[in-house]
C-alpha cells in the first residue's frame, strides 16, 4: 500500500508529467517565443533543429545563423506579439522583435502544426503596401533588381507563366539531383548572377542536397497560383503558388526578369509542406 508520502509524491510526479507534456504541446505563441529566445541567447542551432522541416529546407544550418547574426535576432533583446490568427495547422503571428542593435524590427512569423508540436515554418516582412507582396527573410530569393525594360514588357499569358515556372523549378531540381547548380546557374539571368555567385546559390540550398530532395514529380502536374502573377515598379515578374504532391507540398516563389529576348529566371523560394 501506499504510504500518505508516496501519494503526494505521485500526485507530484503526475503533475511534473503534465506540465512537460503541456511544454512539449505549447501553443503558436509559446513556441514562437521560445524559437526567438534561444536566438536571444545565441543559441541559433536549437532554434533552427526545432524550426520546422519546411524552414529547414529553405537554408542551411549555417547561412541561418549568419541571416539571424545580419539581422540582430543573434542577441536580440525581447519580442512582442500581436493578434494570433490560427487556420488548421497553420498559424500566423505578427511580432516586434527588439534586435541586438536595439532597433525594431517587424516580422510576420508562420508556425505549422508538425506531429502535434508547432514549429516556426517562416519569417518574413509584412505585405508591402505598394506591391502586396512580402520578404522571406530565410530563403535565397533576387533581392531588387532596379528599373529595366520589363517595366513596358506585357504580361506573358497564363500558359507560357505557367511554363516558365515548370521549366525552372524542374532546372532547379536537376541541380539538386546532380549536386551541382553550375547548368542551372548558367540558365538564370544576368542579373542575378551579378548577385551571388554560383558556390553562394548552391550553398543556399545545400540543405535540398543533404536532404535528398526530388520534386521531379510536379512534371506531371500544373501549378495552383496563390495569386495572379504581377510585375512590379521595379520590372520583376512574381508568381507565387504550389505544385499539390505528396507526401510534401512544393510552395514556391519565382522572379522573373526579362533580358532581351526572354524572360529569365531572377530569384526562387522553394520549399516543401506537409499538407
Amino acid at each position: 500500500m501506499f504510504s500518505q508520502s508516496s501519494f503526494v509524491r505521485l500526485i507530484f510526479g503526475l503533475l511534473a508529467m503534465v506540465l512537460l507534456g503541456g511544454c512539449h504541446k505549447a501553443d503558436p505563441v509559446q513556441s514562437a517565443q521560445g524559437f526567438f529566445q534561444l536566438l536571444f541567447d545565441g543559441k541559433a542551432k536549437a532554434a533552427y533543429d526545432g524550426a520546422a522541416f519546411g524552414f529547414q529546407t529553405m537554408q542551411t544550418q549555417s547561412s541561418f545563423e549568419a541571416n539571424a547574426r545580419e539581422m540582430g535576432l543573434t542577441g536580440g533583446k525581447e519580442v512582442e506579439f500581436d493578434k494570433l490568427e490560427v487556420n488548421g495547422r497553420t498559424a500566423k503571428l505578427p511580432a516586434k522583435v527588439t534586435t541586438s542593435r536595439g532597433d525594431k524590427l517587424t516580422l510576420v512569423v508562420t508556425l505549422e502544426d508538425e506531429r502535434g508540436t508547432w514549429r516556426v515554418y517562416s519569417i518574413k516582412t509584412p505585405k508591402s503596401v505598394e506591391t502586396g507582396l512580402s520578404e522571406n527573410r530565410f530563403s535565397m530569393v533576387g533581392k531588387g533588381a532596379g528599373f529595366n525594360d520589363a517595366t513596358r514588357q506585357p504580361m506573358p499569358d497564363q500558359k507560357i507563366v505557367l511554363r516558365m515556372v515548370k521549366d525552372n523549378l524542374l532546372e532547379f531540381n536537376r541541380a539538386i539531383r546532380a549536386r551541382s547548380f553550375t547548368d542551372f546557374y548558367n540558365s538564370v539571368s544576368a542579373s542575378w548572377q551579378s548577385q551571388l555567385t554560383e558556390k553562394q546559390l548552391q550553398r543556399a540550398f545545400q540543405s535540398f542536397i543533404d536532404q535528398d530532395v526530388n520534386i521531379g514529380s510536379i512534371a506531371d502536374l500544373e501549378p495552383v497560383l496563390s495569386s495572379p502573377p504581377q510585375i512590379g515598379s521595379d520590372g520583376v515578374l512574381v508568381v507565387t503558388g504550389y505544385y499539390p504532391t505528396s507526401p510534401y507540398v512544393v510552395n514556391f516563389s519565382l522572379k522573373f526578369l526579362y533580358e532581351l529576348p526572354d524572360w529569365k529566371l531572377f530569384g526562387l523560394d522553394v520549399d516543401l509542406r506537409k499538407p
